[in-house]
């Protein structure tokens, strides 16, 4: 018996906006009366609404007759106006389950043109709508399946299981009823939930999918794929690929191993405390003891959610015999043990005893290199496996024979095609340890080694004083988080316990996805009895460190060491596998866990006398391996000053998307820039030589010199932060949630928290994550400069001076981050180095006889170029005009305006004037003027130890005024004169910078811009 459905084609349902109608054509199909003799024939039309309670307005019209309301109450139809022209009549049974019946009668055996209206007479939102029209009531009634979402990807560590679920919507106008799946599912799949699966039309309900991955992945990606259909009874033969109407599903379980490396920075810095204090070998105090903490928890939470899943390793930097390379190695990559099986690892690298300087480079060659590389270098390993780089470091390369960039792609790196971490699919996490002025992190290179990996990798940075020790364990863990277990964490993860405090809670809520757990906390001061961790379970049962691992307790490993306590839950006690409760009792232990911290009321001090416990800052953490994830994402891999950050929350629950759930972002950025406040100091000479000599015997470059001394000269970065909340909005309705941060002049840390609360089948959950990021700094044509002294035929000196378009600063080793790229073609140039005030100089050598030009790119992105001025070209002026030197010249040692005459070609380094604070200088020729011409006119200035502006202008012999060809930030730069054959007897420069005293207040020696020089391109006799 036929049927028709609608709308058509059926690809996905009708959307009526909310208060909206809509008619549509629908086809007539008839059969016999209901009841029998009623009518000549009778057509069946049965309408279903997906969701909401407000029933909707149905309508209908015959040709070009009237719509009519269809109601309970029988009503008469016409095809037009004329009452002749009676076709039948019209009524509406009642249904449940939003689904409404209507029989059309008809008088006599006619064929007409039909149009169904529909009125959506819910207010506040849009309605879905199918409908059947047949020939009988029992043929309306037809399912339509929507199956979402319609791709289920697995990610399933070897040995692992993980079931996820699609969820079947009915939105037909008849019961759904799966049966079965066709083709039969690959091996490893399994369908979680019974058959048949009936859903009622504008019912959903869930369908689980099992995946049991195998011991090892399959050749040749890891990936086992399958497409499904779900098959109904009756059929929906209407069904297809559409996301609106669909009944297949594809399945793609991806098995991994774990492969995770540990490279750690033991350089001599290392030895000694935050502060960069030299402390005694082996002190708990020092910078090598808070990592070993820190990796020894690390290497506990690994053992726990990856034992028997993957391998690991453990290398250090540099090597501890340089004549020896396998002393690079602590763990060669060995599998991932039980948390009892981790002692062997955690004493390799307690027993380290740091020295030397720090070859970053040598170290990722050990690791990476072919020949001793930790990473699988089969296609498979490459393909399948989770590779994750765990590189943590104090200071910046300043060593060894390989430099960090050899293993990132090109233009920002060096890696030739197949052997950069991105190509071999290994994914950096890279943790910079660094107080400001105690240590010398470059964390523009640890960002581009992680923006150059699989992924974009991870950054993160341990820089607050006094908590460095828990903030480096913080960072490990979020290693472990980004790699290997989607966790749940505590917003605010910091605490403060007080002397006399008798306990301190902290609630976590664990739910049935949750499958294993681990509750952590940790804390500064090296006291192995500092705090003390108990832990109160939804039965309110305690757990202690003495009665985990026992009794109740087996399903609990209690870790502990000098700055941390941790608890590790297997699944079935969580689950309460086994466990039969008291009556009443539920035997899960799903719900809010509590921590309970206490410390003792006087820890005595070391000699034995009365205790100084006054404080103690601890963090405490929740990581879980869960059905219910929050995964982060950002919208670009690197962000430069000004880019506006879009943050995504993707939020499923076993697969499904989670949606309706409040999410928040709340970002944490800098109020200002460490690199622009360094490079603007003046810092006196006796402050850098007392620096220079403190890290005489550290690996310290001239960049942490300055920091040091610009502590010692009283300067102090200011370190706040802006907190900034945002909601995050589904705008999809699809369980991924976005908001867009758009402050982001200032460059360096950003930290983005997104918190997410809901309920899911009435189990409320909360579920947090974190994402950092340094924010670059991208040099805009219009900002930065190029500055060229030429010192002699053929040698110049060249000063670059990049900024971006808010006038930040850069301030990086050019030898070591990748993308810095200054070239001149036909010239030599030397090492170009780093000034430490945001300039880097170059001595350039050239054929006299030619020009050269210099291009600067960064990134592989040309940013300026500038052509050597022609010296031997160039006519200069003979005469001062007028000289106003501007004001408190009194110190002023180069304030003889003649200094500024004749040509710069061998002029001595020293013979400039200074022009003073607002002063102006005015030169001319004897017997010519300036001619109209390109690159007419050239300023040379010489440079000061800050970039000082000035203007240029010519004076119009035809206008008898002063025109200003332009103004520069006090680099050496070439004006045009404007206009057609300009005269201009004379030229003007006038010092804007105003600067006329040192950050002491001094007066300076060279106020205002220093003049070398005047060139011009052409001159004739005056007329």
């Amino acid at each position: 018996m036929p049927f028709a459905v609608f709308p058509d084609p059926p690809t996905a349902p009708l959307t009526v906006a909310a208060g909206d109608i809509t008619f549509t054509p629908i086809s007539q199909l008839t059969g016999p009366s209901v009841p029998a003799g009623a009518y000549v024939k009778m057509m069946f039309i049965r309408v279903a609404m997906a969701g909401g309670s407000s029933p909707p307005e149905l309508f209908i019209k015959a040709g070009t007759g009237a719509e009519v309301k269809i109601t309970a109450l029988t009503t008469a139809v016409f095809r037009s106006d004329d009452l002749a022209d009676y076709v039948g009549d019209v009524q509406q049974l009642s249904e449940s389950g939003n689904v409404y019946r209507i029989r059309m009668g008809f008088d006599k055996d006619t064929t007409e043109e039909w149009q169904l209206g529909i009125r959506n007479k819910d207010l506040s939102a849009a309605r879905e709508f199918t409908w059947v029209v047949a020939d009988s009531e029992a043929e309306t009634a037809q399912p339509w399946i929507v199956v979402s979402p319609a791709d289920h990807a697995f990610r399933v560590l070897t040995g692992d299981s993980l079931e996820q679920r699609v969820q079947v919507s009915n939105k037909g106008t008849g019961p759904l009823i799966i049966t079965s799946v066709a083709p039969a599912l690959p091996a490893g799949f399994t369908l979680g939930s019974p058959l048949p699966l009936t859903v009622p039309p504008s019912g959903t309900a869930p369908l689980a999918i099992k995946f049991d991955a195998p011991g090892a992945p399959p050749a040749p990606d890891g990936k086992i794929k399958a497409m499904v259909a779900l098959t109904a009874t009756p059929p929906d033969t209407t069904a297809s690929s559409s996301a609106g109407h669909n009944q297949k599903v594809s399945l793609t379980a991806t098995v991994q191993r774990l492969e995770v490396v540990l490279l750690l920075d033991a350089s001599g810095s290392m030895a000694s405390d935050a502060q960069g204090e030299f402390v005694p070998q082996g002190s708990p105090d020092s910078r090598w003891s808070e990592l070993s903490s820190a990796t020894s928890q690390f290497l506990d939470l690994l053992a726990h959610f990856g034992a028997a899943r993957g391998s690991f390793g453990i290398a250090r930097f540099p090597a501890a015999d340089p004549n020896n390379a396998a002393t690079f190695d602590l763990v060669r990559m060995t599998a991932i043990p039980q948390p009892d099986g981790t002692a062997t690892a955690k004493t390799a690298v307690a027993q380290v005893v740091p020295d030397g300087g720090t070859p970053m480079g040598d170290g990722l060659d050990r690791v990476l290199a072919p020949a001793t590389s930790y990473f699988g270098s089969d296609a498979l390993s490459v393909a399948a496996n989770r590779r994750w780089l765990v590189l943590m470091s104090d200071g910046a390369h300043n060593s060894g024979t390989h430099m960090p960039m050899e293993f990132v792609a090109p233009p920002t790196g060096t890696a030739p095609p197949g052997t950069s971490l991105a190509d071999r699919n290994i994914s950096m996490f890279a943790v910079g340890y660094g107080i400001e002025g105690f240590t010398d992190v470059n964390h523009v290179l640890l960002k581009q080694l992680c923006s150059g990996s699989a992924g974009g990798g991870q950054h993160r940075a341990v820089d607050e004083e006094g908590t460095t020790a828990t903030g480096l364990a913080a960072a490990l863990r979020d290693a472990l988080k980004s790699g290997l277990a989607p966790t749940a964490s505590p917003k605010d993860p910091n605490g403060l316990f007080l002397a006399g405090t008798p306990e301190v809670r902290h609630e976590v809520l664990l739910n049935q996805f949750d499958r294993r757990a681990a509750l952590v906390i940790n804390w500064n001061t090296p006291d192995q009895a500092r705090l003390r961790l108990e832990l109160l379970t939804p039965l309110q049962e305690r757990i202690t460190p003495e009665t985990a691992g026992s009794g109740n307790f087996g399903g609990v490993t209690f870790r502990g060491d000098n700055r941390s306590q941790s608890y590790l839950i297997d699944p079935g006690f969580l689950s309460g596998e086994g466990r039969t409760g008291p009556a009443g009792q539920a035997s899960t232990r799903y719900g809010t866990w509590t921590l309970v911290i206490t410390a003792p009321a006087d820890i005595p001090a070391p000699d034995g006398g009365p205790g100084d416990f006054r404080a103690e800052k601890y963090t405490y953490d929740a990581l879980v391996d869960s059905a219910l994830e929050v995964s982060l994402g950002m919208d670009k891999t690197d962000y430069f000053a000004g880019d506006p950050i879009t943050i995504s929350a993707r939020l499923t629950a076993a697969g499904m998307p989670v949606t309706g759930a409040s999410v928040s972002l709340s970002t944490s950025a800098p109020t200002q820039s460490m690199a622009n406040w360094l490079s603007a100091l003046d810092i006196p000479a006796e402050a850098m030589e007392q620096a220079q000599t403190q890290l005489d015997d550290l690996d310290a470059t001239p960049t942490l010199v300055k920091k040091r001394a610009a502590k010692l000269a009283g300067f102090s970065f200011d370190h706040t932060t802006r907190d900034v909340s945002l909601q995050m909005t589904d705008e999809e309705g699809t369980g991924v949630y976005s908001a867009t941060f758009t402050n982001t002049q200032t460059p360096e840390h950003y930290t983005f928290y997104v918190t997410a609360t809901g309920t899911i089948d009435g189990i409320d959950f909360r579920r947090e994550a974190k994402q950092e990021t340094y924010v670059l700094v991208q040099p805009d044509p219009d900002h930065t400069r190029i500055d060229i002294q030429q010192t002699g035929p053929g040698v110049a000196k060249v000063t670059l001076i990049p900024r971006d378009r808010f006038g930040n600063v850069m301030m990086i080793d050019p030898q070591v981050v990748g993308g810095f790229g200054l070239t001149a073609t036909g010239t030599e140039h030397g090492e170009i180095v780093s000034q430490l005030d945001g300039t880097y100089t170059t001595v350039v050598r050239h054929d006299p006889a030619v020009e050269p030009t210099i291009d600067f790119s960064f990134d592989g992105v040309p940013v300026t170029k500038v052509k050597f001025p022609p010296l031997r070209e160039l006519h200069y002026p003979n005469r001062v005009i007028t000289f106003d030197p501007g004001v408190l010249t009194t110190n002023n040692t180069h304030g003889n305006s003649e200094a500024v005459l004749g040509t710069v070609h061998d002029k001595s380094p020293d013979a400039f004037v200074a022009l003073g604070g607002g002063g102006q200088l005015v030169v001319g020729f004897d017997g010519d003027v300036v001619l109209e011409g390109s690159e007419d006119v050239t300023v040379f200035v010489r440079p000061d130890t800050d970039l000082r502006a000035y203007r240029v202008e010519a004076f119009s012999q035809e206008d008898q005024e002063w025109v200003s060809l332009g103004e520069s930030t006090g680099v050496t730069e070439t004006f045009e004169l404007p206009g057609n054959n300009m005269k201009s007897p004379a030229l003007r420069v006038t010092d804007i910078s105003g600067r006329t005293r040192d950050s002491d207040l001094n007066p300076l020696a060279t106020p205002g811009v220093s003049l070398r020089g005047i060139g011009v391109r052409k001159t004739s006799e005056v007329q």
